[in-house]
């Protein structure tokens, strides 16, 4: 029996779609029934109406700002903006209009912030600092298993850390990667290796693209 996953699933759903009859996964994770599915759409469903009332009493919150709004209300607003950001990109359906919205207001407040530093040149190289992380952070957010990954809660269980990762998309598995440091990719590359060899020799059809991505692993981090 095929399961009608989502086209555009959220975190635990997609979890489940990366482990259905995937031979990278124990023959035990990789049964999917209806009711795990409805389980885990039921729950990302909580989560994105949880998203939409938090998405718009920020936006409440904004319209109301005045012209002398007090700088800590304009640095809550952008911690709350870059904390929504993150969500939207790893949450169920299309939500691309709320992610431009939040880019575009994340950049009315960081022109905000930057002439409140008033030329102060080491807050003025902390923003700069600050705006590049951002954008680099985001980049790596358009990637969903690495809004997976950065949950405290995330539905990836440690013991399924590699096959999930080797299920990504080549480009999706190095934005992941970036994660992580030169030690850890080492440390991951090992146990890859080793999960893929018990998996050869039990005879098990792999996918054709694994030793491209096992190269990926052992890439220096930018």
């Amino acid at each position: 029996m095929d399961i009608p996953f989502s086209v555009r699933p959220g975190s635990h759903e997609r979890q489940l779609k990366t482990r259905y009859r995937n031979p990278l996964f124990p023959a035990d994770r990789q049964n999917v029934s209806l009711i795990d599915l409805a389980d885990a759409q039921a729950t990302d469903e909580v989560e994105l109406q949880q998203f939409q009332r938090e998405f718009s009493d920020t936006l409440r919150q904004a319209a109301g700002m005045g012209p002398h709004v007090g700088s800590e209300v304009i640095l809550g607003l952008k911690e709350k903006c870059d904390e929504l950001y993150e969500k939207a990109c790893g949450l169920s359906g299309d939500l691309a209009a709320e992610k431009q919205s939040l880019e575009q207001f994340l950049d009315v407040l960081m022109t905000a912030v930057i002439a409140g530093a008033n030329g102060d040149d080491h807050a003025m190289d902390e923003l700069a600092q600050e705006s590049t992380a951002r954008k680099l952070h985001f980049r790596l957010l358009q990637a969903p298993v690495v809004c997976d990954l950065l949950r405290p809660d995330t539905p990836v269980a440690r013991e399924e850390l590699i096959p999930t990762l080797l299920s990504q998309s080549s480009e999706d598995l190095q934005l992941a990667l970036e994660l992580f440091d030169q030690q850890q990719r080492h440390e991951l590359y090992q146990q890859a290796s080793g999960q893929i060899q018990i998996l050869e020799q039990s005879d098990t059809p792999l996918p054709a693209d694994i030793p491209g991505k096992m190269e990926l692993f052992l890439k220096t981090p930018a």
